[in-house]
């Protein structure tokens, strides 16, 4: 079992200039994501734990988490992001659009009712 926890690290406002952290504490976590905090000081810079988080980022190494894709299953989200009515999951964005009819993402799939669903004469057919 990995001793890696997630962490998101900020300069004291969670919501501005927020990273995703893998460290085995906060210490560490602050350590690994000073360089990319910009206007922070050191003493004040914060790493929550991010326990929901912790499933997502198993077998990943320690580090900062570019990974957009696990940023997003980590519920991590922009300012003014819409989340998707099936999963939950934010449009990272705009890089994981909503169908403007169900607002749905594509990994989801539209809802059987959309007017949208390009796919469903195709499943019917097949």
């Amino acid at each position: 079992m990995s001793d890696l926890k997630a962490y998101m690290v900020h300069d004291g406002e969670p919501g501005e200039e927020a990273l995703l952290v893998i460290a085995g504490t906060a210490r560490e976590a602050r350590n690994c994501a000073w360089d990319s905090l910009t206007d922070c000081e050191f003493i004040l810079a914060k790493a929550d734990r991010v326990t929901h988080a912790d499933e997502h980022i198993a077998g990943l190494p320690a580090g900062i988490v570019h990974d957009i894709r696990i940023q997003r299953l980590c519920d991590w989200r922009t300012e003014g992001d819409s989340s998707c009515d099936g999963c939950g999951l934010y449009t990272m964005d705009g890089q994981f659009p909503l169908c403007e009819d169900c607002y749905m993402c594509e990994d989801c799939g539209h809802h059987p009712d959309c007017a949208t669903d390009t796919t469903s004469d195709a499943r019917e057919d097949g």
